[in-house]
């Protein structure tokens, strides 16, 4: 009896002690995958992923985290539970947005600290 494609990238994920919540993810991308292109992953190649890769880029306008969880969802069934070369690392990958660090102006740095209430922070009285 041969095993779903499902089953076995379920018993793939647990042999690689990924997270069940990483779990879940991962098989809800891929599923989400073979619907957008109503076919089975592995009947598809290069261009549908890079189709759908694009579809949620800019129809779908997803986020840097679900476009990495996509990508290393369907790197995942193909390298590991496929056993067929990642061809996707062709297609230019996302870089995760730069974040400025947060920059406090003259005033916020000169701001004196007795503004703050807690008591834990006020300084205790000296003793003479």
């Amino acid at each position: 009896m041969e095993k779903t494609l499902k089953q076995r990238m379920i018993e793939d994920l647990q042999l690689r002690g990924l997270a069940p919540t990483t779990q879940k993810a991962y098989l809800y991308r891929v599923t989400q995958f073979a619907r957008f292109c109503n076919k089975r992953p592995d009947t598809v190649g290069e261009e549908e992923v890079r189709a759908y890769l694009l579809y949620l880029t800019n129809r779908r306008h997803a986020s840097y985290a679900t476009l990495t969880q996509t990508y290393l969802a369907l790197k995942f069934i193909y390298e590991v539970t496929l056993k067929r070369p990642w061809e996707v690392a062709k297609i230019p990958y996302r870089k995760a947005p730069r974040r400025l660090p947060v920059v406090l102006d003259k005033q916020e740095v000169q701001k004196p600290s007795g503004d703050i209430d807690h008591p834990c922070y006020r300084s205790a009285p000296s003793s003479s």
